[in-house]
């Protein structure tokens, strides 16, 4: 039997053996000839390292000849992609940009989805251009390709290359959803979350957010243990601002100056971020800033929530400074447990009666786009008569840390209305109280927030006065 069974084997080798001598000599010989489809998916199958019927030399002249000679829409694709990336013909980028355009005119419509990516995250030596990225993602989505539906849907979810837009995003993605893309699952439940672009809905996001994170999504299954959806503080912020106003929705800044020479100074103040849209307020952090002249530039120390940023700008003569080479890494809701990275690009500012406001613009180096829309409100320190205010103004938290209470101990140089707020490490206000009216002097106001344990920050603003300190709660019961 033995010997039957390698009489059978020798046999099936010598025929597998002359079957590729066949099929290398007809490719050598006849790739001029017109290819079929299944030869394209054998020489593609080749290159990925799943089929050993011809050389890798043979497999990239079946994809040129059924690129160049047969109109070949998913041959196309491939000789863009080897055009642009360098991979098994010399890289141009005119050139792989062209065949990929072909091929999705000749019914490829993932060539679109190859064309998007590339512009969208500046790959093969390209030059990110988000507006390209979104029409190309949108001409996939309009030929068919679920990945473009997914595309183009989060694009416009966060206007990124076109105007934003959730209800169209929403569409797309349900139309994405169809075919169980894990992704476009994840953010249309994100959509039902939030309420953004459709009516709110906790049974439909958590039916969304379910299926995707069966199919593998990891953002998903971080959503679902999630207690609250991103704008769940909108309300809360609005009532426990500080005595600056809150805006409700991202107001539109006209960079404008009054006079420049008042910009010198130390500031506090407060950061929103709004969603995508501008609409809903997703979050909030103290703020602190020295501002130091330098020629017709500026420089000195931005303070977001915990995070102190060293910056140099300059100032443009209509109030917009432009930041050079200024990054730094924050906590932020979806990436837990890790800290993104930002570059600050610019902040449009409206200087007038000693306060800044701006339109805070950061670009998230890890996705490789804009961020979120932001605006900064700060005010002068030290700019009233006999007021003697510093950038930080003293106070003590005893016992630090602390398992359920502490003493915060300042002093105030005036009768004010005061308010004490505490942040979480990602800049959301956690917990906030009114101290009512308090006079002018010492005062030890015992202080009982309601967080679990862990390291925050203490804002207390009374009138003018704004006191920062860390504080850390260890041991509490919840």
């Amino acid at each position: 039997m033995v010997r039957i069974f390698k009489h059978f084997k020798n046999l099936f080798d010598e025929k597998r053996i002359c079957h590729v001598a066949l099929f290398s000599s007809m490719a050598l010989c006849t790739l001029s000839a017109a290819v079929t489809a299944d030869d394209v998916t054998l020489a593609l199958r080749t290159l990925k390292g799943m089929e050993y019927g011809m050389t890798q030399e043979q497999a990239v002249s079946v994809i040129k000849d059924a690129a160049e000679n047969g109109g070949n829409g998913r041959a196309m694709n491939a000789l863009g992609m080897f055009r642009l990336s360098g991979m098994y013909e010399e890289r141009d980028t005119l050139e792989g940009v062209r065949l990929l355009e072909e091929a999705g005119q000749c019914g490829y419509a993932e060539a679109y989805h190859n064309l998007g990516v590339a512009f969208k995250l500046a790959r093969y030596g390209m030059k990110q251009d988000l507006d390209k990225a979104f029409n190309y993602y949108k001409k996939g989505a309009d030929s068919g390709s679920v990945s473009c539906m997914y595309d183009a849907g989060y694009m416009l979810y966060k206007g990124l290359g076109c105007r934003q837009n959730y209800e169209k995003a929403a569409e797309l993605f349900r139309s994405a959803v169809d075919y169980d893309h894990p992704h476009a699952l994840y953010m249309l439940g994100l959509c039902y979350r939030n309420g953004y672009g459709v009516e709110r809905s906790d049974e439909q996001a958590e039916f969304y957010l379910n299926r995707a994170a069966t199919l593998g999504s990891k953002a998903a299954m971080e959503e679902l243990l999630r207690p609250q959806p991103e704008n769940c503080l909108e309300d809360i912020i609005a009532v426990n601002s500080t005595d600056m106003e809150i805006p409700e929705n991202m107001p539109t800044i006209a960079p404008q100056v009054n006079d420049t020479s008042i910009v010198r100074g130390d500031y506090t103040g407060f950061l929103v971020m709004y969603d995508w849209s501008g609409q809903h307020v997703i979050g909030e952090k103290p703020v602190a800033a020295t501002i130091m002249r330098s020629g017709e530039g500026v420089y000195g120390e931005l303070v977001l929530g915990v995070d102190t940023i060293p910056y140099r700008a300059a100032l443009t003569g209509d109030g917009k400074m432009l930041f050079s080479n200024v990054t730094t890494s924050m906590n932020e809701r979806y990436t837990p447990g890790m800290r993104t990275p930002y570059r600050l690009d610019n902040v449009q500012l409206d200087i007038w009666n000693e306060s800044l406001r701006g339109d805070v613009a950061l670009y998230n180096m890890k996705e490789k786009e804009p961020e979120r829309p932001m605006y900064m409100e700060l005010q002068r320190l030290g700019t009233s008569s006999g007021e003697q205010n510093t950038l930080y103004c003293h106070v003590t938290a005893a016992p630090n840390p602390f398992a359920t209470s502490f003493d915060a101990i300042f002093e105030l140089n005036g009768n004010a209305e005061a308010k004490v707020r505490v942040f979480n490490q990602l800049g959301v206000m956690v917990w906030s109280e009114s101290l009512g009216t308090l006079e002018d002097g010492k005062h030890s106001v015992s202080i009982t927030p309601n967080v679990p344990d862990g390291t925050y920050v203490l804002n207390i603003s009374a009138g003018r006065q704004v006191f920062r300190t860390i504080i850390v709660k260890k041991g509490g019961v919840q």
